[in-house]
This record gives C-alpha cells, structure tokens and sequence, in this order.
C-alpha cells in the first residue's frame, strides 16, 4: 500500500512507478517537493516500526548541501504544511527510510538507504571495442532548465569549438544533415525542455554515436538522465557526497569532474585506452539499475531484512 504525504495525491511520477512494482505489503509513504504540498493526516494513524518512507525531495539547483540538515525542509520549503511533514517526521518511528538525495554521512549516521532513479530505457547491445572508439561524436548532452550550471556548459561547448576546432548540433532537427555535412570532430548539446520532449529511443540513438553523455545536477543531484545516458555511452558526471544504491567511480564505471571542468574532463578522457572498459563497467552498473533487478537484488533485500 502506497499512502502520500501530499493529502492532494502528488508526488514524483517516476519515482511511484518503481514504488508500486515493489512487492510488499508494510505501507510505503512517498513524498516529494511540491509547491502546493498540504499534509496528508493519514500519516498520524501509522504505527512505530509498521511502515516504509520513501523520501523523493529534490532541494533545488541553488541549494548548499554543505551545510544540509533534514530541519531544512521547512526552512528551505516555508509554510506550515511543510512544517507538519516535518513534524510528524521527527516523532515518527519508521521502519526503514528510503532517501534520494542522501549525503553519505547522514547515511553512516541516521542508517537511511539511498533509492535512485530507475532504468527503464530498452537494453541496448554493446558495441565492440573497435565500434566504439570509432563512434563519430566525442559527447552527447542534453538538458532540461532545471539547473542554471547547465546553460553555462551549453555555453561552454559551444566556446570550446573555438578552442578546439569541433562542430556542434544544438538544433534535433538538423542532426541527420550535421552528421552528414559537417566533418571532423563532432559534439551535441540539445536543449530539450518540457513542453518538448523527443521520444527517449531517439535520444538515446543518439547518444548511442557518442563515446561520452555528460549528465550534470538538475533541481536535484540525481537525475534520471543517469539512468539513461549510462546505457550506451561513458557517463560524465558532477563531483557529488551522495550515497548511491550501486556507486558510480571516476575512472572505473564513469567519469567525475567539478562543475565548469567538463571539457577538460573530456579532452582527458575521450582517447584513452581505459575508456572502453568503463564504457563496459558503466553498462553493468546501468543493468543493475533496471528495474526488476533494482527491485529484486537492491531494495528487497534490505527491506525483508529489516523486518
């Protein structure tokens, strides 16, 4: 059984479609960030020990997780119906915590689990060695305004071929005759936002040509593109404290870098010998983020031995 915190029935769709597949009967409470969030008072009937959260809340672009502390929900969110969440939060007794945005000493020191984004993109085969250094774009990115960091790195790709001599595809419609007419190196950066989404098997054809798909923060530091982008190219992603179900290394399933690094980082990267097998390593990692293997080998497991 699956109860909201929101009394008004919202949370994040992507999330409750993995909650709902996974085969319990301790009550689940989800909740998300909402601007609209009113307190769901069913949770004041749950008993100590009898039920599950499952805590999705993004804290935004701008948020400081250097200085994170779970009182910020209220602080950071206002009004009272934040305040009653957080209430009931602190007095609450719940038998495990699910966390998507978890730092990892919280984790060492509250015991919470991170929960991630799963993936439910088709499984794509992998490509042999030869194919992939032969792939013709050095890296694949696209974005949604979620997060201001990603408009600089747009920006930054594009001076780069100034610096560097690529080409860039900014514009889905004109990628057929890019790749046809442009020559030489080649990168894609695709502002993609809501009110024009682009079927994900189109997306991910695309960064199915790419040795590398850069996957930066959003309003919050996990993303799905993390569980997409993984399946088919070498990951780069921002430096981040969080804890991971399955952990993404620098230089063994994927690639790290601070903020404003990534064309360095890809400079760095984009014709080593060690790039093929992360490429292999991160798929592995993405097939352990499917779905019914996250929900069977992942979160099963610490849900039946925590009760």
């Amino acid at each position: 059984m699956i109860i909201l915190a929101d009394k008004n029935g919202n949370v994040d769709s992507s999330y409750h479609t993995l909650v709902k597949h996974i085969p319990t009967d301790i009550p689940i409470v989800m909740v998300s960030y909402l601007d609209n969030f009113v307190f769901n008072d069913e949770l004041l009937s749950l008993k100590p020990k009898e039920f599950i959260v499952v805590d999705f809340i993004e804290m935004g672009w701008d948020y400081d997780y250097s200085n994170h502390t779970l009182e910020n929900y209220y602080k950071r969110f206002k009004g009272e119906e934040w305040k009653k969440y957080h209430d009931w939060a602190y007095n609450s007794e719940p038998l495990m915590c699910f966390k998507r945005e978890l730092d990892k000493v919280t984790a060492k020191e509250q015991g919470y689990c991170p929960i991630d984004y799963p993936a439910t993109v088709e499984p794509i085969p992998i490509q042999s060695k030869e194919e992939f250094n032969n792939r013709p774009i050095t890296a694949a990115y696209y974005f949604g305004r979620s997060h201001e960091g990603r408009l600089r790195l747009h920006g930054n790709i594009w001076e780069g071929a100034t610096k560097y001599g690529y080409s860039v595809c900014d514009n889905i419609y004109q990628f057929n005759d890019f790749m046809h007419h442009e020559r030489g190196e080649k990168y894609i950066s695709l502002h993609l936002p809501h009110y024009s989404r682009i079927d994900i098997s189109h997306l991910m054809s695309i960064n199915g040509m790419a040795k590398i798909g850069i996957v930066p923060h959003g309003a919050g530091i996990k993303t799905f593109r993390a569980s997409e982008v993984s399946c088919n190219s070498v990951m780069l992603m921002w430096e981040d404290n969080l804890s991971w179900s399955y952990e993404w290394v620098h230089g063994v399933n994927c690639l790290k870098c601070k903020q404003g690094e990534e064309l360095e980082t890809i400079r760095q990267w984009q014709n080593s010998d060690k790039l093929y097998n992360i490429y292999l390593e991160g798929v592995k990692t993405w097939e352990k983020y499917q779905t019914k293997n996250y929900i069977d080998n992942y979160l099963m497991p610490i849900i039946n031995a925590a009760k």
